[in-house]
């Protein structure tokens, strides 16, 4: 979620460490892995579908200490 905006960014990519350094001001606060880059892409495609609420609870339900 970027501090800024507080826009929540998803997407897919295939070095996380590199993704989470570039110097865009962002914080990871959530990520899911996958094996097969297609399962995703549709993981990818159906949370970029899901309303804000639904995304927030995902993230709190993976991350049980909350956003902070």
């Amino acid at each position: 979620m970027s501090k800024r905006t507080h826009f929540l960014y998803i997407g897919t990519t295939n070095d996380r460490a590199r993704r989470v350094a570039e110097p865009k001001g962002d914080k990871l606060v959530c990520f899911e892995a996958y094996q097969d880059v297609r399962d995703a892409f549709a993981r990818e495609k159906q949370l970029k579908g899901s309303k804000r609420a639904k995304k927030l609870s995902l993230i709190e339900a993976l991350r049980p200490h909350g956003l902070n």
